[in-house]
């Protein structure tokens, strides 16, 4: 390193060749456009988004939701219109959040879980068409804690999920 000492300091003293200007120039004047084009197409997408005003406003009461981008890609994603999902489980299902039985130690089991939360709240939010509630994100059809059923009609479940009984 000691040998390249004079053209470290150069490089930490800021000194460029005349063709690494010429680069650099290039460089900034293919970046200036890039974000020109960029600041184009957000002003198309955004006034393309302007008849999902509403539900974007919802969308965007979501706790840590701050950037109309990020909701529009969901809508574009998942489409306003809630009717087409029979419940938030049908939602989440499209979105690939479904744990599988094959699951490591219940682990992204777990993980799955809570990534379900955010289209079960959207789900609700645009279905219903009110602003986020931290209540939201929990199941629709959760199971009542006190509930009892006879043996015979467990018997009968099990039996309609295509389980054979065996006596041991």
């Amino acid at each position: 390193m000691k040998a390249k000492l004079p053209e470290l300091e150069l490089a930490i003293d800021g000194y460029i060749t005349p063709e690494q200007a010429a680069k650099i120039k290039v460089i900034k004047h293919h970046f200036e456009d890039l974000n020109s084009r960029k600041a184009d197409l957000e002003k198309i997408i955004l006034e393309l988004s302007k008849r999902y005003q509403s539900e974007l406003d919802l969308i965007l009461t979501t706790p840590s939701m701050k950037n109309t981008f990020t909701a529009i890609g969901i809508i574009s994603e998942i489409v306003t219109n809630m009717d087409v999902f029979p419940t938030a489980k049908h939602l989440c299902s499209c979105a690939g959040l479904t744990p599988t039985n094959n699951e490591s130690a219940g682990k992204k089991k777990a993980i799955i879980a809570i990534a379900r939360m955010l289209p079960t709240a959207i789900y609700k939010m645009l279905k219903n068409k009110e602003v986020y509630n931290a209540d939201l994100y929990k199941k629709s059809n959760t199971v009542p804690i006190d509930r009892e059923i006879t043996l015979t009609e467990a018997l009968s479940i099990i039996k309609a999920q295509g389980y054979r009984l065996k006596t041991s």
